[in-house]
């Protein structure tokens, strides 16, 4: 063997450990399903610190986060946003997305070539042997189109994850807003039931007189009974709601917290915002944002047209002489000219242009329609809370005074209660619907008014 070739051999093995040792290696993932769901059990709101929660949303419950008392909804906005598992997900797929835009766009790893050929004839060198390190030179701006378009991809991911975070919060609002009125619905069919049982205690004792008959007696049991079904029925699902809650928080369904009941986080701001509503809303944030990574897509796809020139030096031995030499190579852009890449990128792109046109009409549409139903829910709360919720009330005073001197009427001290009831009951749903109408109207303008703050 000539000293070319013992020089080549070693050239070649001392590349391939450089390879090697560069190489990134796999590492086997640690998922102990035991371990975490210990970990999440024991998981209290008491170890969480606010000011390490990484949020656009909730500065409200940040600056004020005291959970010993229980959570109200702008502390439980701080634990969903720290322990929401799907939320934890939505943060790492931001985290891989910017460390992707980080290493995107690197030149591409040197190429090495090697010619091995042999002479048919008997020749005294009979071997032929070249090679060469060929270095890509990106002519054609592809390396820093594939950069800005990482980067708008990672700009994405993060429009995503704020959408996240904002969807999390609403789902989070509509939520408690309906664990709150199971529980006021509760406590009302409770004091009707109460309020019931005292008249009972009343009638039995008139009927022991033969003051009244024992069918009329029949009827306030059977009453007293449907009320305290109703009432385990709703705390059953006043304690359901309850657990839903607590998934969306991230806790466990056994998690030793107090939830405080409250309808809703009122935000006058927000509701005042109607230009920057829309405009600043994560949703259309986030397709102005796929609009944007389709765009640099394309520019992606264009730059993949031109071609990249392939360059670098050449050694070849032959006859016992080395030579040494420059090659390259250039692909020529004759037939394929990347048209598929292209065409379906600049389908995609205006895909994302419709879809953020979409979005903005949508969004106002959504406005609009949270504003009407807001003012239409305050109207009909104003006119129960005034009107008709007193008038029930009073009636059944009446009657529960003439019961109290002895002159029972059976049939309309039940209607009189059930009526009063379900007056008090409309002003609830009136109440709630007030709730979410103005939860509609803070979700929508909620990402304006942080920025405002944020400025």
């Amino acid at each position: 063997m000539t000293n070319t070739s013992r020089i080549g051999r070693a050239a070649l093995s001392t590349i391939a450990l450089l390879l090697l040792g560069g190489c990134i290696h796999y590492t086997p993932v640690d998922l102990d399903l035991e371990r975490f769901a210990r970990e999440w059990s024991e998981r209290t709101v008491r170890e969480l610190d606010p000011t390490a929660v990484a949020s656009a949303f909730a500065e409200v419950g940040r600056n004020r986060f005291a959970p010993d008392d229980g959570l109200d909804r702008a502390e439980a906005e701080i634990v969903a946003l720290a322990y929401n598992p799907a939320l934890a997900v939505a943060r790492l797929e931001t985290v891989g997305a910017a460390r992707a835009a980080d290493v995107a766009g690197r030149w591409a790893d040197p190429e090495l070539s090697v010619d091995v050929l042999r002479y048919l004839e008997a020749t005294d060198e009979p071997w032929l042997l070249g090679a060469m390190i060929g270095f890509e030179v990106p002519l054609s701006g592809s390396k820093a189109a594939e950069r800005r378009a990482a980067g708008a991809a990672a700009d994405e991911a993060r429009a995503r994850l704020v959408l996240a975070e904002h969807d999390l919060l609403a789902r989070l609002g509509t939520r408690w807003i309906t664990w709150w009125t199971a529980v006021e619905r509760g406590r009302l069919v409770g004091e009707a039931s109460e309020s019931l049982d005292e008249l009972l205690v009343i009638a039995r004792r008139l009927a022991a007189a033969s003051a009244i008959p024992g069918s009329d007696l029949q009827v306030l049991e059977l009453e007293s009974l449907a009320l305290a079904d109703r009432r385990r029925a709703l705390a059953a699902r006043a304690a359901a709601d309850r657990r839903g809650l607590l998934a969306l928080l991230g806790l466990s369904p056994d998690a030793d917290v107090v939830l405080a009941p409250a309808p809703a986080i009122v935000e006058p701001d927000a509701v005042r915002l109607a230009t920057d509503a829309v405009r600043h809303h994560p949703r259309l944030r986030l397709a102005e944002a796929r609009l944007e990574t389709a765009d640099r897509d394309l520019r992606r796809e264009l730059a993949k047209q031109y071609p990249d020139l392939l360059i670098g030096p050449r050694v070849q031995d032959e006859d016992g002489q080395t030579r040494l030499g420059l090659g390259f190579g250039i692909p020529l852009p004759l037939w394929n000219r990347n048209i598929h890449g292209i065409t379906r990128a600049a389908a995609e792109r205006d895909a994302a242009k419709a879809a953020v046109e979409a979005t903005y009409v949508a969004l106002v549409a959504d406005y609009r329609s949270a504003t009407m139903d807001r003012h239409a829910a305050r109207a009909r709360r104003d006119a129960l809370d005034q009107d008709f919720v007193a008038r029930s009330a009073q009636h059944v005073a009446a009657l529960r005074r003439i019961a109290e001197l002895g002159d029972l009427d059976v049939l309309r001290l039940a209607d009189a209660v059930s009526r009063a009831l379900g007056a008090r009951e409309r002003l609830l749903d009136a109440t709630a619907d007030v709730a979410r109408a103005t939860h509609r109207l803070v979700v929508l303008a909620r990402r304006a008014v942080e920025e405002r703050r944020e400025r």
